[in-house]
């Protein structure tokens, strides 16, 4: 890849035009016309562009009896690479600068899963919020409310999002054949990114001793149980937040 840097420095194909022109021969080669559909603006600031790419051999121009295409070189190509490693690498760099340590109730979500490794369900997750909340005097600042599967928060469910979108938590999902019948059900697998167990070990990090042992102890006792044996606790000890149907 460093053989187009030699000579003098390249840096117009990082920006502007040049850039756009080489990222759009790199989908495919490409007619005049349709590159200049394609990468749009004046075509004068165009054709100087194309002009200094073919100059500096990354571009070169293959003639058909009735017209021009114009294709990437190996050079071209090369530079092409380099440009989209530049660009993941900024990326990269921005998320890391922009990226705060969440000091509100989200960072409740990734202690669990630091220790958990990962939460199949989103119904587990929410009863080992409500949980750490009711049992071990965790002030997490969830609000729970009586639902059909007991205690329900739909914060919990504006976070999860929150956390996925800024790239902290993923979420795989399994398909569960129903046990008798009725449809099949989607189950959602919750675990931390890397740049999640990162910000995680660092919240772990300011938090006390006690605090870190009751989410510890929490994951470990409940970890324990089925769903159905989770819920069948929390239906017996917390009667009050389970809605039943209407009949």
């Amino acid at each position: 890849m460093g053989e187009w840097r030699r000579g003098r420095p390249k840096e117009f194909i990082l920006s502007g035009k040049a850039k756009d022109i080489l990222l759009s021969l790199y989908e495919k080669p490409k007619y005049l016309t349709e590159l200049l559909r394609d990468v749009k603006g004046s075509p004068t600031t165009l054709a100087l562009n194309l002009k200094e790419l073919e100059y500096e051999g990354f571009i070169e121009e293959k003639y058909t009896p009735t017209t021009r295409i114009l294709i990437l070189t190996n050079k071209g190509i090369e530079a092409v690479k380099f440009i989209k490693m530049t660009e993941d690498i900024m990326k990269k760099i921005e998320i890391s600068e922009t990226l705060e340590i969440p000091k509100d109730r989200k960072k409740w979500i990734l202690l669990l899963l630091n220790f958990a490794e990962k939460i199949k369900g989103t119904t587990r997750l929410m009863k080992y919020l409500f949980l750490i909340k009711k049992e071990y005097e965790i002030e997490n600042e969830y609000n729970f409310v009586p639902y059909l599967y007991g205690p329900f928060s739909y914060e919990v469910l504006k976070d999860i999002e929150e956390l996925e979108k800024i790239g902290l938590i993923k979420i795989d999902k399994e398909i569960s054949e129903p046990k008798y019948s009725g449809d099949w059900q989607i189950i959602k697998i919750y675990s931390l990114t890397k740049k999640g167990k990162e910000i995680s070990e660092k919240i772990l990090n300011e938090i006390d001793i006690v605090t870190k042992q009751k989410i510890k102890e929490a994951v470990e006792t409940f970890n324990k149980y089925t769903l159905a044996g989770l819920l069948y606790y929390i239906y017996n000890k917390y009667p009050e937040y389970r809605e039943c149907k209407e009949e």
